[in-house]
């Protein structure tokens, strides 16, 4: 089977539950609560949050099936600022749009993405699906009011990459180099991928004698690259080159992401988000950051995450702290923490930080899988919680709290584990975990046992 690329690989795998509508049209609230609307259950009860539970709960409903597991009848258009029919609107193309135009029409359109989220004002953002390299991508400009974006049609999603693209290479005596137009500071080979379509790493060394000493490595210098593979071959396709190029970031306001793509950066995006501040990603990916997160958001706002994916990032899949309100809903983190340099999560909490988490998948990271530490709370229903890649005490799969001093709070109902992890749950001695139907039998949690207790 012909592997994927890290663009080509999106659409079969995320989870869409958009409808095909006409470019020129809004998707209207009617079609998208049929389509989150939960389907195929027979039996539902109404779930809320535990009496004790600290943090805030949304205008949604959390479901428990007959069958044991939870769903919630969120629909992110709910989520999308109100009053979005009165922002102006910009087109952007990143293939056939200048800088230079209006952005009002489609033939109009600018061909930056972070040229139209740096306009004053509040803005609905429409993008051509396709690839916003980092000559065009959401280049760590910080958004300038509200802020709606999303595809201008059904066909593809809008992708904020930091990757060089269509590098002419030379064979250099064994190994290959091409000149660049800036500074290369991650290689990802997708020739190596992993069962998640995550590729391998290149060493980064220090001269180009080590790149011919030593194969899956290389070495960039000012506006040159050297590469040599694994196998030897000449790079192609799925030799991706990541700028040192920051993608998305936001400081203040409302945005709302639909079918959005982030990759590369130093983490592939990130937010700073005040209390009167809040963040939505629907049906969005995060991968291969080149030295932090996929997701990075510190508080004291709120984040929503609902369809999304993060994966093959250098930390942490989605990274949440600093007082922030979360709710992550039907996520897949998975392979982060690429070279295992760092103990590193699927999804982590931090410093007082306040999270629902609904239906997740979180596995094969190099670190605990799911982490709230620092005095958070963390409320997870009906989610998968698979093996860490992790060894030692860091080969855990749930972590509620670390440290002689550490208050945080865990809420686990119906969470499914997978087999052969060290530890199936971590916490601390002043932590406390509340837990009920559990889907594993595994006797093994670490810590004092009086702090963990049935719901």
């Amino acid at each position: 089977m012909k592997r994927q690329t890290a663009l080509s690989l999106l659409v079969p795998l995320a989870s869409s539950a958009c409808a095909q509508y006409d470019p020129n049209t809004v998707l209207t609230k009617a079609i998208a609560d049929l389509l989150y609307e939960p389907k195929g259950v027979s039996t539902r009860t109404t779930y809320s949050a535990p009496a004790n539970w600290p943090g805030s709960w949304g205008n949604f409903t959390v479901f428990e099936t007959g069958s044991g597991s939870f769903t919630t009848d969120l629909n992110p258009l709910s989520l999308r600022p109100p009053d979005a029919h009165t922002y102006t609107v910009y087109y952007v193309d990143p293939i056939t749009g200048s800088d230079q135009n209006s952005g009002s029409t489609k033939q109009s359109a600018l061909r930056k993405l972070s040229l139209a989220v740096s306009k004053p004002g509040n803005k609905w953002i429409l993008c051509r699906p396709g690839v916003f390299d980092f000559r065009t991508c959401w280049g760590g400009v910080s958004s300038v009011g509200n802020v709606v974006i999303e595809p201008w049609d059904e066909s593809g999603y809008v992708i904020s990459s930091s990757q060089m693209d269509n590098l002419a290479w030379q064979s250099d005596s064994g190994i290959f180099t091409s000149v660049t137009s800036t500074s290369a500071v991650q290689v990802i080979d997708e020739q190596s991928s992993d069962v998640y379509g995550v590729g391998s790493s290149l060493i980064k060394v220090t001269s180009v004698a080590a790149v011919r000493s030593t194969p899956g490595s290389f070495y960039s210098e000012s506006k040159r690259v050297w590469v040599n593979r694994s196998n030897g071959a000449a790079p192609d396709g799925q030799l991706l080159l990541f700028a040192s190029t920051q993608n998305g970031a936001v400081q203040n306001g409302r945005v709302w992401l639909r079918r959005c793509v982030f990759l590369g950066g130093s983490n592939t995006f990130t937010a700073s988000l005040p209390a009167d501040s809040e963040l939505t990603f629907s049906d969005c990916w995060f991968k291969y950051a080149t030295s932090g997160d996929g997701l990075a958001v510190s508080g004291p706002g709120k984040v929503n995450s609902l369809f999304c994916w993060s994966l093959g990032n250098r930390d942490d899949g989605f990274d949440y702290r600093s007082g922030l309100r979360f709710l992550d809903v039907a996520n897949v983190s998975v392979a982060n923490g690429v070279q295992g340099a760092k103990e590193s999560s699927g999804l982590a909490a931090f410093d007082a930080t306040n999270g629902i988490v609904v239906n997740g998948i979180y596995r094969s990271n190099f670190g605990p899988n799911v982490t709230a530490t620092s005095n958070s709370s963390l409320l997870i229903f009906g989610s998968t919680i698979g093996q860490s890649q992790a060894s030692g005490s860091s080969a855990v799969d749930l972590r509620i709290g670390q440290g002689a001093s550490d208050a945080t709070q865990g809420w686990a109902l119906g969470i499914s584990y997978d087999s052969g992890s060290t530890y199936c749950r971590s916490v601390a001695p002043t932590s406390t975990i509340w837990y009920r139907k559990h889907r594993d039998l595994r006797p093994d949690i670490l810590g004092a046992q009086n702090r963990i207790r049935p719901i």
